[in-house]
């Protein structure tokens, strides 16, 4: 995240100017951390998520990325089998894209589990998992924003450690 002139950005400020991000990164590609899961509630509903936050090296933070894997929709009915594969898909795509190995954090009995469980889980990754994210904040104003997981290059050179007893298998 650029650190902004703000007399730079007010004294160019005119009809074209794009309103800023008020809290999280800006749209576009950003290296972070992972600095903390969580299980979100909704207070408007009974749903709740996994909700990821990620720090970037100027300590902004960012923490809209969300994925349910509950296999059942709010009004109880069950989630199609698709929908729920695509949400273990969004799980599992920062941690595989950060360090394949990663992979092994989780499985397909402790996703089963539910939300709480994934959260307990991920706690290992904590400070350690480093991710590229591009996100894109749609125009329309109710959206949220997407967030596209990229590769992370260079695994060897991020100096990424874990200790002999974190319980990973590798």
């Amino acid at each position: 995240m650029a650190k902004v002139n703000m007399e730079d950005w007010f004294n160019g400020l005119d009809e074209d100017t794009k309103e800023p991000q008020a809290f999280g990164f800006d749209d576009g590609v950003t290296e972070a951390t992972l600095t903390d899961v969580s299980l979100f509630e909704s207070k408007n509903s009974t749903w709740s998520a996994v909700q990821f936050e990620f720090t970037d090296k100027d300590g902004a933070t960012d923490n809209g990325y969300r994925v349910s894997i509950s296999k059942k929709k709010v009004d109880g009915n069950r989630v199609p089998v698709k929908m729920w594969q695509r949400n273990v898909f969004q799980l599992m795509q920062p941690l595989i894209l950060s360090d394949k190995n990663y992979k092994a954090v989780l499985d397909l009995d402790t996703i089963n589990q539910g939300n709480s469980a994934v959260v307990e889980a991920l706690q290992i990754l904590v400070d350690k998992l480093v991710v590229r994210i591009d996100k894109t904040t749609p125009e329309k104003e109710d959206s949220f924003a997407e967030y596209k997981f990229l590769k992370v290059e260079n695994q060897a050179d991020q100096a990424i450690t874990l200790d002999e007893d974190d319980g990973l298998p590798y």
